[in-house]
């Protein structure tokens, strides 16, 4: 995606890059929504999963808008969250994802605080069983110029 910050955003050929969180493991997996690979992120027991990218570099006072594309197995809530060099952070309004279908998440904006020189993307999802996955694919995090 042209002027996409996202480092390693869809997955082409590995997860590399990109932290599963607490109560996550991620995988590769072949056909993803956008390219030729996906991430599978897995909930190792019942609760919260989070997916974080690497940082990339920003400009404090811009705006930044990112957004996603998830194919969970059951209908789930979750965010996007945006952490700052500064410690700040972003989150996104609560979305519901349908199941077993590729969803994009709508756009979330928000701006690079004062002396912001770098941020990570990350993706938050609640209520997972335990063993279950949801996939993950077409990260796109860019400057926004309204």
């Amino acid at each position: 995606v042209p002027g996409n910050l996202v480092p390693n955003a869809s997955y082409e050929a590995n997860v590399t890059g990109w932290t599963a969180g607490p109560n996550t493991t991620v995988v590769w997996l072949a056909n993803g929504v956008d390219g030729v690979g996906q991430a599978v992120v897995t909930a190792t027991a019942s609760g919260q999963v989070k997916l974080t990218s690497s940082t990339f570099a920003v400009t404090a006072a811009l705006d930044y808008r990112s957004a996603v594309s998830l194919k969970p197995a059951n209908i789930r809530t979750g965010r996007l969250i945006r952490t700052w060099s500064t410690g700040a952070t972003a989150t996104s309004p609560d979305f519901t994802l349908p199941a077993g279908v590729w969803t994009r998440v709508p756009a979330f904006i928000s701006t690079a605080p004062t002396g912001a020189t770098t941020m990570s993307v990350a993706v938050q999802i609640d209520g997972m069983g335990a063993g279950e996955s949801i996939d993950v694919d077409a990260w796109d995090a860019r400057e926004y110029h309204g």
